[in-house]
């Protein structure tokens, strides 16, 4: 009896052990070897980051960001993320205003005054759910020939202030990517950059 006993605490001793050694294996070399497949040959990958408390404990890009070239993935890779980034965004507008420096239905030229007054005026809500009736800036630029891969917000925003609305604010609830919708999110997306004090690019190219 006493063998076994003795023989059962070496055992979990060593599971312990075990268990130990794995919990001071770094999170980034965990990640590695979690995303190893990805860094051999020249295979479509992604970038990973993670962040607690402010502080970077993962932060690596695995794979090729252009196949065709060879052009490896790094943690400054700026990907194409079209749609997918509409949550994100949103998330980050409730984001400010749970740390109340916005409400949902602030007039959006309190963020961005250099936009035209608008009847009724277009609140924050109304970009997010879709209600504004700003035009779509895609459309217009294509419509005036000046279509390009990158605009800067500002450019587009110094177009919009000259067309009128499809309706007014809060009529209706109007989502295509033919219509407004890219408007409306680079509205909320260049409104989230001035909190954050970030600088942003746009790209025309449609999005669902």
């Amino acid at each position: 009896m006493k063998t076994l006993i003795a023989a059962g605490l070496l055992a979990l001793a060593a599971h312990i052990s075990s268990a130990r050694a794995a919990e001071v294996i770094p999170l980034q070399t965990r990640v590695d070897r979690m995303f190893a497949p990805w860094t051999k040959g020249n295979a479509p990958g992604c970038a990973i980051g993670i962040i607690k408390s402010g502080r970077w404990l993962a932060r690596r890009g695995y794979g090729s960001a252009d196949v065709e070239h060879g052009v490896r993935i790094t943690p400054e890779t700026v990907f194409y993320t079209a749609s997918v980034s509409k949550q994100f965004t949103a998330a980050a507008v409730l984001r400010l205003v749970d740390q109340g420096k916005a409400t949902l239905d602030d007039d959006i030229r309190q963020h961005i005054p250099e936009l035209p007054e608008y009847l009724p005026p277009i609140k924050i809500r109304n970009l997010m759910h879709h209600a504004s009736g700003i035009p779509d800036y895609i459309g217009l630029l294509i419509r005036s020939g000046t279509l390009h891969d990158a605009h800067a917000p500002d450019e587009i925003v110094r177009l919009l202030k000259n067309q009128p609305t499809v309706f007014p604010a809060g009529l209706m609830s109007s989502y295509s990517k033919q219509t407004i919708s890219s408007s409306e999110r680079l509205f909320v997306v260049h409104l989230v950059s001035r909190f954050a004090n970030l600088r942003t690019t746009t790209s025309s190219r449609r999005s669902g």
